[in-house]
């Protein structure tokens, strides 16, 4: 059976609610518990009676979106035996907590990070990047340099702007050796350290 839901005189459908449970708005045809569908744009909204808060989902030809109107921040959890686990916390400032609640910065981590996975074991070479401006100045770079598990760590900075001035600076290798270009390492404004080489002297 199929209860239609119409409003006026002019019989036009509201919303159906099919024999086997499902509710479509918008659509005759639900393929799940509720379906909401709109010709340019649907969405759905659920806030308090009094209009304060409320949060809503949505789509239009370009994307999907996820609202959290009036200072709301945005909660991911998990469900454990009687209670809610959260996980992730989108704080109303852009703030990103990740097993934190609180975050202070725009992305905090209560946990390890791993880059890279057997989802992608074809792939060898992570990276960590850092921009200013729409320009890529520098760049830690895990190298992984075979399926065994082991390989280096490279660091990269840029003496001008765009990502094709990175120039590896120095290389951690999987046997502890580092390697290094021309450094120069100030202690003070008179006393300095140098590593590395230029031209055919060398300098430690």
């Amino acid at each position: 059976y199929t209860l239609y839901l119409t409003g006026g005189d002019e019989h036009v459908k509201h919303f159906i609610v099919r024999g086997d449970g499902k509710i479509g708005i918008g659509t005759d045809s639900p393929v799940t518990n509720l379906d909401v569908r709109g010709s340019s744009d649907a969405s759905i909204t659920i806030g308090l009676n009094n209009g304060t808060k409320y949060g809503n989902f949505s789509c239009d030809n370009s994307a999907t979106y996820l609202y959290a109107y009036n200072g709301n921040d945005i909660i991911f959890s998990t469900h454990s035996g009687n209670s809610f686990n959260r996980k992730v916390t989108i704080k109303n400032d852009g703030k990103v907590g990740i097993n934190e609640s609180a975050p202070s910065e725009k992305l905090q981590i209560d946990g390890d990070i791993l880059l890279g996975g057997q989802a992608n074991s074809s792939e060898s070479n992570y990276a960590i990047k850092f921009e200013y401006n729409n320009h890529q100045f520098a760049k830690i770079v895990g190298d992984g340099r075979d399926q065994s598990g082991y390989g280096d760590i490279d660091f990269y900075t840029s003496s001008g702007s765009g990502v094709s001035n990175l120039t590896q600076r120095m290389s951690i290798r999987a046997d502890g050796k580092i390697g290094m270009v021309f450094f120069i390492f100030s202690i003070n404004s008179s006393e300095r350290i140098i590593f590395g080489k230029s031209g055919s002297e060398k300098y430690l």
